[in-house]
């Protein structure tokens, strides 16, 4: 008797889930670009002894448009990785829904850190601020969605063996 893998639970899917992360986290940040901004130098003016480290406000928030989706695919490739490795230990011991425990974990550490950025981080300089609303906030909305359909995968695959 064969044991048939569903299309859910292939390794595969593991790289396809987190591209979509990236595309997605990606499409977040390139749409939420003006809100960001506007709040990043809001941020910078309320605290006047942070203007002037680590550049000014301006170069770094060009340098944050210019080179900040380089961390979604940063991330992207780690949590892909951690999920493979999770899907490997789950393999050795032939635990049933591998590779969907293996995202939603995955899922779920990216998600706690978009929420450590979004709302609990405080910028102390212009590099933090520009962290917490150019990438923390596309993070948080890009995370949360992709932890709610790996449950969502996670529920269906346990269902259905």
């Amino acid at each position: 008797m064969t044991h048939e893998v569903k299309f859910f639970q292939r390794p595969v899917f593991i790289l396809i889930f987190f591209m979509a992360f990236i595309i997605i986290a990606s499409i977040v940040f390139s749409l939420n670009k003006s809100s960001a901004e506007e709040k990043y130098l809001a941020a910078n003016d309320k605290v006047p002894s942070i203007k002037a480290f680590g550049g000014s406000a301006e170069e770094v928030k060009e340098g944050v448009l210019k080179y900040g989706i380089i961390a979604f695919v940063v991330l992207g490739i780690l949590a892909m990785a951690l999920a493979y490795i999770l899907y490997g230990i789950s393999s050795i011991f032939k635990l049933k829904s591998g590779a969907s425990w293996s995202m939603a974990l995955s899922s779920l550490l990216l998600f706690s850190l978009g929420f450590e950025l979004t709302f609990l981080e405080r910028g102390y300089v212009t590099i933090a601020n520009a962290i917490i609303y150019f990438i923390g906030n596309p993070l948080f909305i890009s995370s949360l969605m992709m932890l709610i359909s790996s449950i969502l995968l996670l529920i269906y695959n346990i269902k259905r063996s």
